[in-house]
């Protein structure tokens, strides 16, 4: 019995240090994807982008809270196929995710993403 714990023990020892980086590696740079639509967090500034990749006629958000507030804030983008906004911001989101705008039906929502 002690000798199985014992090695139960060092495989999870063992899984907890081969997946450490990966957790360690999100960081901020982060992409929430929305069929080809995207919102992002820049990496080494206080900005929010959403990109509208998609030639469907469909506008695009993103919604994004910051770290102080827990409120969602919005930027909307309809300016058509290729084309982005971006909005600075005073620190880096909490959180975002990207949105594409759907006529008649609910909204389509990308996963969110937590830069750190």
């Amino acid at each position: 019995m002690r000798t199985m714990l014992k090695r139960l023990g060092g495989a999870a020892l063992i899984v907890g240090f081969v997946f450490a980086p990966l957790s360690a590696e999100a960081g901020r740079g982060l992409y929430s994807k929305q069929g080809s639509d995207y919102s992002y967090d820049y990496e080494y500034s206080y900005k929010i982008q959403i990109s509208d990749r998609e030639d469907d006629g469909h506008g695009v958000r993103v919604e994004y809270k910051m770290t102080k507030g827990g409120e969602s804030r919005h930027l909307y983008n309809y300016n058509g196929v290729n084309t982005s906004k971006y909005e600075s911001l005073n620190t880096f989101p909490r959180a975002h995710r990207a949105i594409e705008i759907l006529n008649n039906r609910p909204d389509a929502y990308g996963d969110w993403m937590y830069p750190t």
